[in-house]
């Protein structure tokens, strides 16, 4: 029996429909030239362009030949923000998508406290550095107890609940008259502006030579002769 002769051209077809049939469809077969000009360089016969082989073919932005998603090309695209892609050393982030208001923005930057634009789940972001003004470095909005002095609206901001030390608990400094004994400044405050009872109205207690008569004194000159008319023990 006489063995078959195959054209080189036949040979050609044949693997590629062999190839197709075998779902070879990511490599691109080199064109065969057979000499009548329908295939080669310049034939005109080339096929459809295959990413990742390394070339830049026609509808290809670049084509690095490998599966990285995080460098410069991607797909053979350019990796640009909103693709979805982190592209390393370049993006902080990239879902994908455009809404500015979620962990990722659409500049591809994290949502952050300090940022200048209000995101859930901060209560202000004036992005600032003081924390003088209406809204702290934490994106929380000032608050007496904060700990920080709201200038223009509080004296002070000791962040404690003591009403005894020079700041009281609504932020105003404490004071002769305010109702609250100031420790170590005030033996007494009674809050009121009566003279004559167990606290004088300048926060100090009654007592023998102050010049005020009170209860159990029989007189009070409020000096130390006592040859007057009211002893020095009143």
């Amino acid at each position: 029996m006489l063995a078959r002769t195959w054209s080189r051209p036949a040979v050609y077809a044949a693997f590629l429909v062999l190839a197709a049939a075998c779902g070879r469809t990511t490599l691109k077969a080199d064109p065969v030239d057979d000499g009548s000009g329908g295939g080669g360089a310049g034939g005109g016969g080339a096929g459809p362009a295959v990413c990742g082989n390394g070339v830049v073919e026609t509808g290809e932005d670049c084509d690095d030949a490998n599966a990285i998603d995080t460098d410069a090309c991607v797909v053979c695209q350019a990796a640009a923000c909103g693709d979805g892609f982190v592209q390393a050393g370049v993006e902080g982030c990239d879902d994908g998508n455009d809404d500015n208001f979620d962990d990722c923005r659409n500049d591809c930057t994290p949502s952050t406290c300090g940022n200048g634009i209000l995101e859930p789940p901060e209560a202000c972001d004036d992005g600032n550095a003081s924390n003088e003004d209406f809204c702290l470095n934490n994106c929380l909005s000032a608050a007496c107890g904060d700990g920080f002095v709201q200038i223009g609206v509080e004296d002070c901001d000791d962040q404690n609940t003591n009403q005894t030390d020079a700041c009281l608990n609504d932020c105003s400094m404490a004071s002769c008259g305010d109702g609250f004994v100031w420790q170590g400044v005030e033996p007494c405050d009674d809050g009121n502006d009566n003279d004559n009872d167990g606290c004088r109205n300048n926060c100090s207690l009654p007592s023998c030579g102050d010049g005020q008569l009170d209860p159990g004194e029989q007189c009070d000159d409020g000096n130390n002769n006592n040859f007057d008319g009211c002893r020095n023990n009143c």
